[in-house]
């Protein structure tokens, strides 16, 4: 079923500059951010009608992509799997688009959960661009060496607090 897929996707693309099919190991993707504006709705509606409505295929739909998943499964089941097997303390998902909200709603209480850019969202935290994401992995950072280790630790410029 994915080749089949993958096949249909490619031949969606097949002329359209700009668009990028990307194959991953349960789904396959159809990225048209590349592509000429006016052929971007023409594109994703053909794999609406097309591919979309075959029987075991589910789809979500991102910022200029369109993801077609045979597997069950999601990043919120992804999210349960790994904390399942790796059991930590807390788990972050950090992601910028809609694919990610799954993952996001898989969080417990003590988890965080980081939205990079606009948009409606579960997470309960937003940053506003992936620049910001260097700071928050090292406020995460200072919050862990504090919780693992007496004593203050001292004020750096640039810090959130």
């Amino acid at each position: 079923m994915l080749a089949r897929i993958t096949r249909a996707l490619a031949d969606v693309a097949d002329g359209v500059d700009g668009t990028l099919v990307e194959e991953k190991p349960t789904s396959t993707a159809l990225h048209v951010r590349n592509a000429d504006p006016e052929a971007r709705p023409a594109v994703l509606d053909a794999v609406r009608s097309g591919p979309s409505t075959w029987d075991g295929v589910r789809t979500v739909e991102g910022k200029q992509v369109i993801e077609l998943l045979i597997s069950p499964t999601d990043k919120g089941g992804a999210v349960e799997a790994l904390r399942e097997r790796f059991r930590p303390d807390r788990v972050v998902v950090l992601g910028d688009d809609v694919t990610d909200e799954d993952a996001f709603a898989a969080l417990g209480p003590d988890d965080l959960g980081i939205k990079i850019g606009a948009g409606a969202t579960v997470a309960r935290t937003v940053v506003d661009s992936q620049d910001e994401v260097a700071m928050v992995f090292r406020e995460l950072a200072r919050a862990r060496r504090r919780a693992l280790s007496p004593g203050p630790e001292p004020h750096r410029p640039g810090s959130l607090e």
